[in-house]
This record gives structure tokens, sequence and C-alpha cells, in this order.
């Protein structure tokens, strides 16, 4: 599991300038989260400087989920065989 938090913002109003805009609440969101967030061996807190919407982001997503599919199609191999 990978939890990926933008810290850029959350929507297209959440990104700076925009009417939604407001770091200190963001922050206090995703600092409660990473206090409470478990983490693992499987389990992955990532917290990038990204919007929700810029392509990094999209980026990381698709890595983060790689990285879990790859380990769950391993898995399944080395149980099929």
């Amino acid at each position: 599991m990978r939890f990926v938090i933008p810290e850029g913002g959350v929507s297209l109003l959440d990104a700076p300038g925009q009417p939604f805009w407001d770091p200190e609440a963001d922050q206090a969101l995703f600092g409660t989260i990473a206090t409470y967030f478990r983490s693992g061996a499987n389990r992955k807190l990532i917290r990038l400087p990204y919007n929700v919407n810029d392509p990094e982001f999209a980026e990381a997503i698709v890595t983060a989920f790689d990285e879990v599919a790859g380990a769950s199609a391993d898995g399944d191999r080395a149980r099929r065989s």
C-alpha cells in the first residue's frame, strides 16, 4: 500500500493563488495523517511537493501503483509455482 500526499494542494482550487489555497490547513491535515499513519514493510507514506493535478504527481502515483502491483504479481507468481 502507498499513501501519497500532494503537499502542493488537493484540487485545482487548492493550488497557489486559487480561492482555497490554504497551506496552513493543508499542513495540519497532512501532519495529522503522518502522525497516525502506520508504516510497515508494505505500507509507505509518500509526501510530495506537488499539487494533485501536477504531471509529476501523476507520475509518482503510477510509480507507486507499479511498486504495489509488481509486488503483488511477484507474490502471485511465487504462490502458483
